[in-house]
């Protein structure tokens, strides 16, 4: 279609520099209907390409969600980990003094 178009504006060209006014503007709308086809073809692609992205961009969110999940569960897990843990944090006293 694009080399269609090309060739329709090289015809409108001629069709000009040789003052043929009635030709060049026969010529031009078929260059519009052109125009239009191609004009349609490229919304349409650009809808696929925005349908490709916005999938990519739902997917990572969702990736990005899962890993948030999962650090808090780590986290919580280390937390219960630390507070169930028994620390003895006094000093040591022999039971039997004579012993030093």
């Amino acid at each position: 279609n694009f080399n269609k178009f090309k060739i329709y504006i090289q015809q409108i060209t001629q069709n000009v520099n040789a003052t043929d006014h009635a030709q060049a503007i026969e010529i031009s709308k078929y260059a519009r209907q052109t125009l239009e086809t191609l004009s349609s073809i490229q919304v349409e692609e650009g809808k696929v390409k925005l349908d490709e992205v916005l999938s990519m961009t739902s997917t990572s969110r969702l990736m990005s969600y899962i890993e948030i999940v999962i650090l808090i569960v780590i986290a919580v897990l280390i937390q219960i980990l630390v507070f169930s843990a028994k620390v003895d944090m006094g000093a040591k006293v022999p039971k039997d003094h004579r012993l030093n």
